[in-house]
């Protein structure tokens, strides 16, 4: 009868440690990017985004890769977007942790602005540019929560030349936050 209860007991023990260690850590981060943009004075600035990646740059096996993160396609006005208001672009939780150093917004091509009741096309000011890169410098941690925020800067990013056309300029100061999460 000792035996038995010996050799239940060390079963057991064996048992639970197999368990703990096949259970598997949270090894991601979480990125959320957010749009907002500053006051300013055109009745409509849509800026048509496609997608959202991140550059990662450091010492993980993602080094020197893009990674999208899951946004939808949408058409954003950013005078909706004003005193504080914000809106969701991407939100990913299942991302590695590691070292950003760009975020790219993937434009389509339904840009435009609208001054005095007439919506005009808006195009990248860098020719035939699908894209518009920020700059970052921001590490990523496992179980942390990392809160950007684009701040567009509608009135600084919109460019008109002398024909008329308007050229899409971006201005964008971003904000960063980071909490910890379990």
């Amino acid at each position: 009868m000792r035996r038995r209860i010996l050799f239940t007991i060390l079963f057991m023990s064996i048992l639970t440690l197999v368990i703990k260690s096949c259970r598997k850590e949270n090894v991601y981060s979480r990125l959320i990017v957010k749009l907002t943009d500053a006051p300013g004075f055109f009745q409509e600035v849509n800026i048509d985004i496609r997608g959202i990646d991140v550059y990662f740059t450091g010492n993980n096996k993602h080094k020197g890769r893009w990674h999208s993160l899951p946004s939808g396609s949408r058409i954003y006005n950013l005078i909706e977007l004003q005193n504080g208001t914000t809106i969701i672009l991407a939100d990913d939780n299942k991302l590695p942790a590691g070292h950003i150093s760009q975020l790219r917004l993937i434009l389509g091509d339904a840009n435009s602005v609208v001054t005095n009741n007439i919506k005009y096309d808006l195009h990248v000011y860098e020719g035939n540019a699908t894209s518009i890169s920020v700059p970052l410098n921001e590490d990523l941690i496992v179980n942390q929560e990392t809160e950007i925020i684009l701040d567009f800067d509608a009135d600084k990013s919109i460019v008109k030349n002398q024909n008329g056309n308007y050229f899409l300029k971006p201005e964008i100061n971003v904000l960063i936050g980071t909490t910890s999460v379990k």
